[in-house]
């Protein structure tokens, strides 16, 4: 599938996809917000720096989808997805990270990450992985 089919593809929702974005660097969340202010479908309801910020946020009440970085100082993305995911289960959550080990990534999912995006493919592979979660499907854009 191509990307403009994926776009088609996830254009389809009544309402916009509320988004919150989580990484410990302000560039990667600079950039995230920027790519999704391409597609109208998206509205980033917020950022944050650290797993312990987004656990206490109150936007999660209104979020469809967190997009969080795994490596953070204080509380990991692993450990704040556990406790998103406890909290508010409707909550998606998609993991931005780095690695591509096997075990590491089987990790995201037990942590209550619904997918994952490679941080160098973003643009690649958000929008199928964000599709794909909203679908109620675990992503691995990995797999095709």
């Amino acid at each position: 599938m191509t990307m403009h089919e994926n776009i088609k593809k996830i254009d389809v929702y009544q309402e916009k996809i509320k988004v919150i974005v989580v990484d410990d660097v302000q560039q990667v969340i600079e950039g995230i917000v920027l790519y999704l202010s391409l597609h109208n479908m998206f509205e980033v309801i917020g950022t944050y720096n650290t797993g312990n910020e987004i656990v206490k946020s109150k936007l999660l009440e209104k979020a469809d989808v967190v997009l969080m970085d795994i490596e953070m100082p204080g509380m990991n993305g692993l450990e704040a997805a556990k406790r998103v995911s406890h909290s508010h289960p409707s909550v998606k959550m998609i993991a931005i990270t780095m690695y591509q080990h096997n075990l590491y990534l089987q990790d995201t999912v037990k942590s209550g990450f619904h997918g994952y995006v490679e941080k160098g493919r973003i643009t690649d592979d958000l929008l199928n992985v964000m599709d794909t979660v909203i679908e109620e499907k675990v992503a691995n854009p990995n797999i095709r």
